[in-house]
């Protein structure tokens, strides 16, 4: 009887290490997020080390990837983030890792994630962005159980939408006036 229970639990996040690749502003209010609300151990790792309102340690890539209890990838798509998370990476994780890709699908290698995912290798992933948008109906990840793909909808609210629209027209006034931009993007 307990066996039938258990399981349809779920996992826990409290007290895990959250590795976040990329701390800019997402990646910051994420591990705010996860540091204050489920008293996680936080690690970070990107091009540089940034100044630390939130108690996260800054680590290089592997020791963030071995250590972690979850990984989570907030970081622009560039040179250095193209294709970074692979088979190399996905050797790196802890069997009871889970890969969450809210950024942009062309850092993950969608096929080393597919063999790391149906090997056991890492315990689970789940996608918001992938490559392309959307992924063909017949793709491997569909069918893998420890896979969630949902169509780059992590931003699909009303309060957030608003949110982009009044940064952009900032932006925008601030070109026109020859102003320095309130929210610039980062330079590659």
């Amino acid at each position: 009887m307990f066996n039938a229970i258990i399981r349809f639990c779920g996992t826990d996040v409290s007290r895990n290490t959250i590795g976040i690749i990329g701390m800019g502003e997402i990646g910051r209010t994420y591990a705010r997020f996860m540091h204050r609300g489920f008293n996680c151990r936080i690690l970070y790792t990107g091009p540089r080390e940034k100044p630390n309102d939130v108690d996260a340690e800054f680590v290089d890539l592997e020791t963030l990837l071995r250590t972690s209890d979850v990984v989570s990838i907030h970081s622009p798509l560039n040179e250095a983030t193209t294709c970074m998370f692979n088979a190399s990476c996905f050797a790196l994780m802890q069997p009871h890792a889970v890969l969450i890709n809210t950024a942009r699908g062309g850092i993950v290698d969608q096929e080393a994630l597919a063999h790391a995912l149906a090997s056991g290798q890492i315990a689970a992933a789940a996608l918001d962005v992938t490559v392309p948008e959307p992924l063909p109906l017949d793709h491997r990840l569909y069918d893998l159980p420890n896979c969630i793909v949902v169509p780059h909808i992590g931003s699909a609210t009303v309060a957030t939408r608003h949110r982009m629209v009044d940064r952009a027209v900032e932006n925008l006034i601030a070109g026109f006036i020859s102003a320095r931009l309130p929210y610039p993007v980062p330079s590659r």
